[in-house]
């Protein structure tokens, strides 16, 4: 039998990008939030502000060598950005890879503005980033212990914060990494990563090689 033509709501439905995570939107509009909460008379350069989120690889790649120059660790594939516009006082850009065999996440954020530099926030903004599972904030619940660890990068000792989580529905754990580099431009670069742990893996909670080698060729 001939195929059914199909619809124009069909066609349109194919040829739409598919949709950013709920999380990047979260980042991306959470910041501006966070940043008109200091400056009461500026909705002009929030207007202004309004991130531009892209969904394409290339473009994901071409923003993280803007920022540093790493080598990924192996699977984590570049999934998409986010900038804030450089007419803004945001001056923020980030890039996402994704590494779907162990839901793994890494997440790149540049802070250029003296604003947020050092800003406890947005490194909460990033922690937020790395629970959220499936559309749901917040999803997976992180255990209170916190290991430290120290990563020679860009010639210096850099300390990094190794966490376990909690998916409650799938009982599934997560490892999450996070911690502070520099970018090309010199500026505060926060790293978050997030990966599923095996029943036999990890269990020392050390940093796994391949992360650590990933870690030291930035620069």
């Amino acid at each position: 039998m001939p195929e059914k033509p199909r619809s124009r709501a069909e066609l349109n439905s194919l040829e739409a990008p598919t949709p950013a995570p709920k999380w990047v939107r979260y980042l991306a509009y959470t910041v501006v939030a966070l940043f008109g909460t200091t400056c009461l008379t500026c909705g002009y350069l929030l207007y202004l502000a309004k991130p531009t989120v892209s969904n394409d690889p290339a473009y994901a790649q071409f923003t993280a060598e803007n920022i540093v120059t790493f080598t990924p660790a192996q699977g984590y594939l570049p999934k998409g950005a986010i900038e804030w516009p450089l007419l803004s006082l945001l001056k923020m850009r980030a890039a996402y890879f994704e590494k779907p065999e162990v839901d793994g996440m890494l997440v790149l954020i540049e802070v250029g503005s003296d604003a947020l530099q050092g800003n406890e926030r947005v490194e909460r903004y990033l922690e937020s980033m790395l629970r959220e599972k499936n559309g749901i904030s917040d999803a997976l619940q992180v255990q209170p212990l916190v290991k430290k660890e120290l990563v020679k990068v860009q010639g210096r000792e850099r300390q990094f914060d190794l966490s376990e989580a909690l998916d409650p529905v799938t009982n599934v754990r997560y490892r999450l990494i996070e911690g502070t580099v520099q970018s090309i431009l010199g500026r505060p670069v926060f790293i978050g990563l997030r990966y599923k742990l095996d029943a036999e893996s990890d269990m020392t909670g050390r940093l796994p090689d391949d992360i650590r080698k990933m870690l030291e060729s930035i620069n």
